[in-house]
């Protein structure tokens, strides 16, 4: 039987992370968060040299980092990979929309 320690973390929605918070939060280096910041997995709330972080930014490095890891990814491929995964989040979050308004749903 194969174990897993799985940690978590409750996050409140409202909260920001400076960068050091989030690279503290996630275990990963500052370097890192800016390189994900580059390819575009993580967008700061707002410009300036000190950067803060939505909690939904605590999320995507999670997924970036399992993304990686599992698939062992480099920064473009990961660049790619959660790309087509938010276009396929989207494609169902518009498809449960026409089920929805479609005739005879049971929701």
């Amino acid at each position: 039987m194969h174990l897993e320690i799985i940690h978590t973390t409750v996050v409140e929605e409202l909260h920001h992370y400076s960068l050091p918070e989030l690279a503290r939060s996630c275990g990963v280096s500052e370097a890192e968060l800016g390189e994900l910041t580059d390819i575009g997995v993580l967008q700061p709330l707002g410009p300036g040299p000190d950067w803060v972080f939505s909690a939904a930014s605590l999320r995507a490095v999670q997924s970036a980092q399992r993304l990686r890891r599992d698939f062992e990814l480099d920064l473009s491929a990961l660049a790619v990979a959660i790309q087509l995964l938010a276009r396929i989040q989207a494609l169902e979050d518009q498809l449960c929309l026409v089920e929805a308004r479609a005739p005879g749903h049971r929701g």
